[in-house]
């Protein structure tokens, strides 16, 4: 069972993470996209953007069901006092 999702915009964002896991393709909106798994998690950079990040999301919803969702990247680093490992949570999603 898949446990966790991971969506990034770039594979770059995932580079540190997957290194060791599987890889597949899961095709979102029409485009093939590199996937990451292990046993208990599933990796995804769907674009940029949140149409592209929607369509990710929701594409690896359908396929793998995990119990929960995260968001990763670098968007942290427009806050300076945020470090690598750095957990934001929002007041709002739009």
């Amino acid at each position: 069972m898949t446990r966790v999702a991971v969506i990034a915009a770039l594979e770059s964002e995932l580079r540190p993470l997957v290194r060791d896991w599987k890889q597949s393709t899961l095709t979102v909106a029409g485009k093939p996209l590199r996937c990451y798994s292990t046993d208990d998690a599933v990796a995804l950079a769907g674009g940029i953007g949140s149409r592209q990040a929607e369509a990710a999301a929701r594409a690896v919803m359908e396929k793998y069901r995990p119990a929960m969702l995260v968001s990763a990247g670098f968007a942290g680093a427009l806050i300076r006092s945020l470090r690598v490992g750095s957990i934001v949570l929002p007041n709002v999603i739009a």
